[in-house]
């Protein structure tokens, strides 16, 4: 099934719902995709940071809305700067 949505039409909060969804989907799913060897490398590296204490795990609702406030005040900012010119 192929089909088109607008996403200029579409709100932030509207795509972000969008990308929940796919990777909910996608998820239920994940032994039959494959995974690229890049991204094998970028696992290890992770799973060595986090050994060497160089990071740490984010639940995931927590690393959403750290995403989303991050966005909000790089919109503000943006807004901000445009007032300035």
């Amino acid at each position: 099934m192929i089909f088109t949505l607008d996403l200029k039409k579409m709100t932030v909060q509207e795509k972000l719902q969008l990308i929940e969804l796919i990777q909910n989907d996608l998820q239920s799913s994940a032994a039959s995709i494959p995974m690229p060897e890049w991204h094998k490398d970028v696992l290890r590296q992770s799973e060595e940071d986090i050994k060497a204490g160089r990071d740490q795990f984010m639940d995931l609702d927590e690393a959403k809305k750290e995403i989303m406030k991050e966005f909000n005040e790089s919109k503000i900012t943006r807004k901000s700067q445009k007032k300035l010119t």
